[in-house]
């Protein structure tokens, strides 16, 4: 077993300039510590280091990913499913780096020897440290590649080859005390085991591998593809796998292959790597010795070696895992290292996938550790219920794009450092496109998280709109903030907690009220909370919920230690909003340092620009810079123009014809277009498909996505994949218009003023788009592989949506797409919906729960789509618009409860009833009153829908309306219902106050609710007031004439200060 090689520090980054008060640290890296009082005349940052703190606090971390080497370490990256960064905090006494991410749905922590750190030794000080880092780990793998003992009988199950993966079920420690031709074996250890949760996890993969083959494959695989520089890690083709004769025969070994050749083993029948459970030999010595080797193997039953899984194992119960690259025999052999490593990653990614969530039960990972209570799995959920986006893989692309050495001249402005003091509490930065206003908000982002990482009571948050991504309403961002907040300090917060057990129990969501009174208290437990939000202009402002989304924004910070930075084009509208709001103006604009120093990256990187002679070199960044008059992507565009050319006279013609003026960057997008369109045939089709699937997607497409949807011909019926582009060939075909975000793994233009271009040109450069698109959309939904099978079981289990990557966002997109189409595509789209076994495929993607998924009829999947037009038609063929579902759920309730108003409109057109039931008697006109959808409700009132009608609980519609705070709704049904008993409706105040009261509070009371009704249980509004704590509430009820009395001493407890002051107050 050679000595395996190290990497040393990256001479780039160790020369990286060093602003002022920098420090280096031991591992090469350097980046400047600013101190927490800013001076004016002090620089805030220096260089951007890309690995900027997880969003996640340590707590939430429980397994341990341990290797040795650089080539293991990368391995373990590129089996990350999400890229986290840095910890959050790290104590003084852990010198141990960290790389942290998530696998399945584990939250990991992965962490490499130092250089030259190698040995058990070496391995126990790594592991014992984890633990005051770390409080909450439960799982750990030991991944690195070793060295097989081979094994001499011929039984096939211990043919143990290079490349194949060795399990740890015992790891024995050794010592060898070296002789000239031999040694001892010295057992000085005890035999240690993974942990039981392991352990099962193993018997249950072990199992499957029975009858299934492994996925360690697919996963190398997966990651090749996803990072083009790791193609290092597949299998080593051509590369033989050779023992050394002597060690083979028995005979005597010279070493270092002089005096023996090795021999190649004969070939398997395929290229996979094999699994093996045994023991693993641990020590501090390297093994190349014959005679030791089969003494372990004899002693020991071992069929591998390797030098640090004893030193782990003194401090944790993990399992030990090695990729076999060698035999621990003399011959040195580094070709199969990088696919061990891959081989060994692998298995242990394969491995959590069969380790129970739950894994807060399991045993403790350290030996005689005190741990923490293990919090990570319910908060999870909660934080998932809040909502799912957190904006960090967004985050960690934007960070990986940033050209070292930019954006310092922000860093350290007046403006900004005021901001970080807290002078300054609103923050606005505009700045034209392409100015560079993302990389600020990426660099202002990454220096706060970094300064105040150790202290508890400084938070940070973000939001980076983006074009592609529509927001429908304030409550979806304020929920973005709250769970970014919650996640940063564990428990979770007593009011994210009662929130949660309110309305997520249930798995309902909250209304906007609730989410604002929760992040107002939630902000009041820290000192200072930075938000920062990066174009604020790409945030809708067709349904005002940019201008609601500030002014909430506004009222929150007024009562709270929360200061805000926003960047954005210089809207009017936006800008008269910050002024308004007081906010200090700094305004982006690249300096021409910035501009420069990112065209010397950008020239390194190029193969035709970085060979050219100095002159020529000094003149492109001369004027390019110029050109680019301090915008970003004007020298990126730029750029890209010159870095296919090779001839110095060419690259001299194309500088005098870069694009100026009022219209620049149509002029640059022009350009671009006719370079694509030179190309041949088929690079300039394929570059326009993906352009207009890029342009006119309702989503950032993923890579696999988009290729699926450039791998379908007009004619095919089912997928080929040998027609499937290669990523790499799109971009390059795309000549820079379109980028690859490899942490979120999805694909768009290279900036939103390209996305205005082709909206304006689409006519000019994408052809009958809309109809393409729509039509590939049902081409992939009418593949022969969703035919014909006899079941909805088997279709599911049919089609695998890893295989079939566009089929989700075919299915969930179907209707926009459709829109607009339907004279071309009609035809086609019957059929589809005609068709059992296809529509059976689609509704099991389509819908979630499994009462949807079954029994769907054509028009059921019409009307839940939104084809209004389609219902027409098939009402017409025969179908009848009352016909229930067998889950008793009619055409119409469908359409209501996905809040379709063409289609409920034709439905009553053609005779469907307004006054029809749910399954559960819920009430047509309950469900818009409930969501607050008034069009619909004046539709339902308007075709005699009776707002009397009680459900199966006895509740009208207005109770639901008035349930959610909707008080035009609320309005209009009182004002329809004259028959209703209302002095007696003490259920309608109770629910008002349950939701804080407010205008439905009031117009109720006007209307003549009786405010000391007793219902049956006991139950008076003013105590519902109480008991959701609402102050506001109970002040009102209490000058309405609420008796306090009513209000039991059980339920007093759970009143605030403020109410019981109240309350005694009226007694």
């Amino acid at each position: 077993m050679a000595k395996r090689k190290r990497h040393g520090t990256n001479p780039e980054s160790a020369q990286r300039k060093r602003p002022r008060n920098s420090s280096t640290k031991s591992n090469g890296d350097s980046h400047e510590k600013p101190s927490k009082q800013l001076e004016d005349d002090t620089p805030c940052s220096g260089t951007c280091n890309k690995r900027s703190p997880s969003m996640y606090p340590n707590e939430m971390y429980t397994v341990a990913w341990v290797c040795a080497l650089s080539i293991e370490l990368a391995a373990a990256k590129g089996m990350l499913d999400e890229t986290h960064g840095q910890p959050q905090s790290q104590p003084n006494g852990d010198p141990n780096t960290y790389t942290l991410g998530r696998i399945h749905e584990f939250n990991v922590v992965i962490a490499c020897l130092p250089a030259d750190g190698y040995g058990t030794c070496s391995a126990a000080n790594l592991v014992g440290t984890m633990w005051t880092t770390f409080p909450n780990l439960k799982i750990g793998l030991f991944v690195e590649i070793g060295a097989a003992i081979p094994w001499f009988s011929g039984d096939s199950i211990r043919d143990i080859r290079l490349g194949d993966v060795v399990v740890g079920t015992r790891i024995v420690d050794y010592e060898m005390r070296k002789r000239y031709d031999g040694g001892m074996v010295k057992n000085t250890g005890h035999p240690e085991k993974p942990s039981k949760i392991l352990r099962s996890a193993i018997q249950a993969l072990k199992a499957d591998h029975q009858t299934k083959s492994s996925k360690i494959t697919q996963y190398i695989d997966g990651m090749t593809q996803r990072y083009a520089e790791r193609g290092a890690f597949t299998y080593p083709l051509g590369i033989p796998d050779r023992l050394c004769e002597a060690c083979l025969s028995g005979g005597k070994c010279a070493g270092g292959g002089k005096a023996t050749k090795p021999q190649s083993r004969p070939d398997r029948p395929d290229k996979h790597s094999r699994i093996h459970y045994g023991v693993i030999a641990s020590g501090n010595t390297l093994c190349r010795d014959r005679d030791f080797r089969e003494e372990m193997q004899k002693k020991f039953d071992a069929i591998c070696f390797d030098m640090e899984a004893a030193g782990v194992m003194n401090n944790f119960q993990g399992l030990v895992v090695r990729g076999i690259s060698d035999y621990a025999d003399c011959h040195k052999n580094d070709d199969w290292h990088s696919y061990a490593a891959a081989s060994a990653a692998g298995y242990a990614k394969l491995l959590l996938s069969y380790v129970p969530l739950n894994v807060k039960h399991a045993g403790s990972l350290g030996y005689g550790t005190t741990r923490a209570p293990e919090h990570g799995v319910q908060e999870m959920k909660v934080l998932d219920w809040i909502s799912k986006e957190t904006f960090e893989s967004r985050h960690v692309d934007h960070l990986n794009r940033l050209q070292p050495d930019t954006g310092d001249w922000f860093l350290r402005s007046r403006q900004f450092k005021r901001f970080v003091g807290g002078i300054v509490t609103r923050l606005f930065c505009p700045g034209m496109p392409g100015a560079g206003k993302t990389m600020i908000s990426t660099l202002a982002i990454d220096f706060l998280r970094r300064e105040y990482q150790q202290d508890p009571m400084v938070a940070v948050c973000f939001l980076y709109f983006d074009y592609r991504i529509k927001y429908d309403n304030v409550t979806e961002l304020l929920a973005i903030i709250l769970r970014q907040l919650a996640a940063q300090k564990l428990p979770l917060a007593e009011p994210v907690r009662l929130l949660f057990e309110k309305y997520g129990i249930r798995d309902s969501k909250p209304p906007l009220k609730e989410h604002i009174l929760t992040l107002q208290a939630v902000l009041l437990q820290w000192k200072t909370v930075f938000l920062v939000v990066d174009a604020i202009d790409e945030c809708p402002s067709s349904n005002s919920t940019r201008q609601a989304f500030l002014e909430d924004l506004h009222a929150i910070q007024a009562n709270s230690k929360l200061r805000i930075m926003i960047t954005s084009r210089p809207n009017p509208d936006i800008v008269g909003v910050m002024k308004y709001g007081g906010a200090r103006f700094l305004e982006i604009r690249a300096r021409d340092e910035d501009v420069k120093a990112y065209i010397k990256g950008r020239l390194r990187k190029s193969d035709g620009l970085a060979g050219q002679n100095s002159k020529l070199q000094r003149r492109i960044k001369r004027q390019i810079t110029n050109a680019a008059d301090g915008m970003f992507l004007l020298a990126q565009l730029y750029i890209d123009r010159l870095s296919h050319l090779r001839v110095p006279r060419m690259i001299e013609d194309a500088l005098t014809e870069l694009p100026q003026g009022t219209n620049v960057y149509s002029d640059a997008f022009d350009q671009a277009m006719h370079r694509i369109e030179s190309q041949v045939t088929e690079n300039k089709e394929l570059a326009k498909k993906a352009l207009s699937w890029i342009t006119n997607a309702t989503r950032p497409l993923s890579k696999k996505e988009l290729q699926h949807a450039l791998t379908l011909r007009p004619t095919d019926i089912v997928f080929l994949k040998s027609g499937m582009p290669q990523m790499d060939h799109i971009l390059s075909v795309c000549i820079g218009l379109v980028v690859l975000d490899k942490e979120s793994g999805t694909v768009r233009l290279v900036h939103y003023t390209a996305q205005q271009y082709f909206e304006d040109k689409s006519g000019q450069w994408f052809e009958d788009a809309k109809v393409t698109i729509a039509k590939t959309c049902l081409q992939y939904l009418s593949l022969d592989d969703f035919r014909g099978q006899p079941g909805i079981d088997e279709i599911k289990s049919h089609y695998d949506r890893r295989r079939y990557h566009l089929y989700n966002y075919s299915v969930k997109n179907l209707a926009y797409h459709l829109r607009g189409t339907l004279p071309q595509l009609g035809r086609e789209l019957m059929q589809f919906l005609t068709h059992d076994k296809l529509t059976d495929t689609f509704a099991n993607e389509l819908f979630y729960s499994n009462s949807d998924r079954l029994y769907t009829s054509p028009c059921h999947i019409a009307a839940a789509l939104d084809l209004d037009g389609t219902i027409s038609e098939l009402l017409k063929d025969g179908h009848n618009a009352n016909a229930p579902d067998r889950n008793s759920r009619s055409l119409i309730y469908w359409a209501v409860e996905k809040g379709h108003f063409d289609v409920v409109k034709a439905l009553l057109d053609s005779g469907a009833s307004a006054n029809s039931k749910g399954p559960l008697g819920e009430t047509l006109l309950a469900i818009p009153a409930e969501d607050g959808r008034i069009d619909l409700v004046r539709l339902l009132l308007s075709r005699g829908a009776d707002p009397t009608l009680c459900d199966f609980h006895n509740r009208t519609p207005i109770h639901y309306a008035v349930s959610r705070g909707h008080y035009a709704i609320t309005k209009l049904l009182l004002q329809e219902s004259v028959a209703a008993d209302l002095p007696q409706q003490a259920s309608l105040l109770a629910g008002a106050a349950e939701v804080r009261g407010g205008r439905c509070l009031d117009l109720l009371i006007e209307q003549g609710c009786n405010v000391n009704h007793v219902d049956s249980d006991g139950n008076t509004p003013l105590r519902s007031a109480v008991e959701s704590k609402s102050v506001t509430a109970v002040k009102r009820l209490l000058q309405k004439g609420a008796s306090a009395d009513l209000v039991d001493e059980e339920t007093l407890e759970s009143a605030s200060k403020e109410m019981v002051k109240q309350l005694k107050a009226e007694v």
